[in-house]
């Protein structure tokens, strides 16, 4: 197996491999369900962990010396292998130069032998707190919040570690460059100052198991997918070859299904997905053509659009089996993710507005013949986690005046509010910009840009981001991180593969600026039915010299170490410790500690 950068969802195999991996997909549920009834099965299950970052560590077997690092260390390229404080100082700032010191410093008590990948749970960020009346020891390392008794055994274990992994993927090879990665077992003993935890699926309750009625059910969801499977493999084969470049059908065929995922929503209708699908095919070819120059590529790509809807229409039969393998594949998996789910070690929670709600883990991995695939329940976590805020609302969306952008219907779906910013250093008068584009529309997204210099962006967008996640926890879900999106304009080109209108939330001074910039690109670098730009009703918190809490404010409290103004302009969902050390990472990014 190669490096565990990327895992795959099961259903996509369909997509990916044809009939080879549709053949694959029920083999790995044929064999979850073995696992879940019968004492022996080839499968292995490892749970998904809400970590962050990507921890890798262990020795290097060409230095024979312990390092820690990211992903970053698989780089063909300048790998970053971290052996030192020093060279941790030279490639990282911020929360994650800390974080790395924490575990250059504790992990190797763990006595790693090779190379092993896991997933940052906390280090110094872990908290004594009451959650449904419990006191509890909680750690957020990402999105979900995790929680155990405060006297119980492992609550007093986390309580007293310095630093907390999770351990998933083990690799070997005489050099980082020939590294690959297994889901073997993974052996590793907590220390004192180490909380380390593997991945593991482990069901010493019996939580887990099928009764004879429910693996009755399962098993007829698995044989729906294989019949549907049966009337689709040859044109599964086909999809890989069909189109060219960015626009195979397979391709399309799974931004058309993540289209769905990403609202939410869930996927039925067969027979009227398979129109959608020809909709979505021939609209993703127009906004391309539209894009275009020169008469020539605009004849070849109307071309290939006309071709590709030919063989839409002649093939719909199997269009509608590939969309119903698509369905059937999820609920066979959904119906193993829920028994799974039965089995927690430790409480699983979001953070909300009014507390905390209890919530499902991230989900699982299968592994099977050395092949790995997710087991997420991707409509679930997409509306637990990544649009928890919605939860909260009641009654209809809130709109600025008017609706400025679709709001029933499919336009709804084809419809996003966003802000673009610096965020340098996150204030109280951002949480403001932010409030405003939640009331546009439910469905919006928060980017920042990637700036870092000493002047006017000290953090790193890596920081702003982690920074702001724990500021604006009702945001928190709606905040990227994408570093390829460096400009409004590249964020753009982004949505413009899921949405036709667009919503910019901007300051009221800044209105005019962008509204020139986004119309001049629209149509050349990016085509959207409707660009908006609107004022949020305030001046830019960003804009240097602002009324108010401005992040300009901020930095020069932050270079006079006036700690009391600095506390001032930033969220209480921080505490003075937090908020300290976000001073002291924006005096270090002026290059003033």
């Amino acid at each position: 197996m190669s490096k565990n950068t990327h895992l795959e969802h099961l259903e996509d195999d369909i997509l990916n491999d044809g009939s080879v991996g549709a053949t694959n997909a029920i083999g790995f549920l044929e064999e979850l369900g073995r696992m879940l009834s019968q004492p022996t099965s080839s499968i292995n299950i490892t749970t998904k962990w809400d970590g962050a970052p990507a921890i890798v560590c262990g020795i290097d077997p060409e230095r024979k010396r312990f390092f820690v690092g990211t992903k970053s260390v698989f780089a063909k390229t300048k790998p970053k292998l971290c052996f030192s404080d020093d060279m941790i100082d030279a490639w990282y700032q911020g929360q994650l130069n800390q974080k790395l010191k924490d575990c250059l410093k504790y992990l190797p008590e763990l006595g790693i032998t090779g190379v092993l990948q896991g997933d940052l749970l906390f280090t110094d960020d872990k908290k004594k707190e009451i959650i449904n009346g419990e006191s509890v020891i909680s750690f957020t390392p990402n999105t979900i919040t995790y929680a155990v008794p405060v006297d119980s055994d492992l609550g007093k274990l986390i309580n007293g570690a310095k630093v907390g992994i999770v351990f998933h993927t083990t690799y070997t090879g005489t050099s980082m460059e020939e590294m690959t990665a297994n889901f073997n077992k993974i052996s590793v003993s907590s220390t004192g100052n180490v909380y380390a935890a593997t991945a593991s699926f482990e069901d010493a309750s019996g939580a887990a198991e099928f009764t004879a009625d429910e693996i009755q059910k399962f098993n007829a969801l698995v044989n729906r997918a294989r019949g549907s499977i049966t009337k689709a493999s040859t044109f599964l084969d086909v999809l890989g070859e069909t189109g060219y470049g960015r626009y195979l059908l397979s391709g399309l065929f799974k931004q058309f299904f993540n289209s769905y995922i990403r609202r939410g929503e869930k996927i039925i209708n067969v027979r009227q997905k398979v129109i959608d699908f020809n909709g979505y095919y021939e609209s993703i070819l127009d906004k391309h053509i539209s894009t275009l120059k020169t008469t020539t590529s605009k004849a070849k790509y109307r071309t290939m659009q006309q071709n590709g809807l030919e063989f839409l229409n002649k093939n719909s039969q199997s269009v509608y089996f590939t969309i119903a393998t698509y369905i059937n594949l999820q609920e066979a998996k959904r119906f193993v993710i829920r028994k799974l789910e039965k089995v927690k070690t430790l409480g699983t929670f979001l953070k909300t507005e009014n507390g905390y709600k209890v919530t499902a883990p991230e989900g699982f991995v299968a592994i099977k013949s050395g092949k790995a695939l997710k087991l997420v329940d991707r409509l679930e976590f997409s509306r637990a986690n990544f649009t928890a805020d919605k939860e909260w609302e009641t009654g209809n969306t809130l709109y600025l005046d008017k609706p400025l952008i679709g709001t029933t219907g499919t336009n709804q779906h084809r419809s996003v509010a966003i802000t673009f910013g610096r965020f340098n250093p996150p204030t109280i008068g951002h949480q403001k910009l932010l409030n405003q584009v939640k009331k546009v529309s439910s469905n919006y997204r928060i980017y920042t840009s990637h700036t870092q210099d000493k002047k006017k962006n000290p953090l790193s967008s890596a920081s702003k981001v982690s920074y702001m996640k724990k500021m604006f926890p009702v945001h928190a879900s709606k905040i990227m991180y994408n570093t390829s999106l460096k400009t409004i304009i590249h964020v753009l080109k982004d949505l413009e593969k899921n949405y036709e209108e667009v919503a910019l939330i901007v300051g009221s001074d800044r209105v005019r600026e962008m509204r020139t910039l986004i119309e001049k690109y629209n149509n050349k670098e990016y085509s959207f039915k409707s660009l908006k730009v609107v004022s949020a009703g305030q001046r830019d918190p960003d804009a240097e010299g602002v009324g108010g809490m401005s992040a300009s404010k901020m930095r020069t409290a932050a270079q006079k170490e006036d700690f009391k103004s600095f506390r001032q302009g930033i969220s209480k969902s921080l505490d003075d410790k937090e908020t300290r050390n976000l001073m002291n990472e924006v005096r270090h990014g002026m290059g003033l500690a």
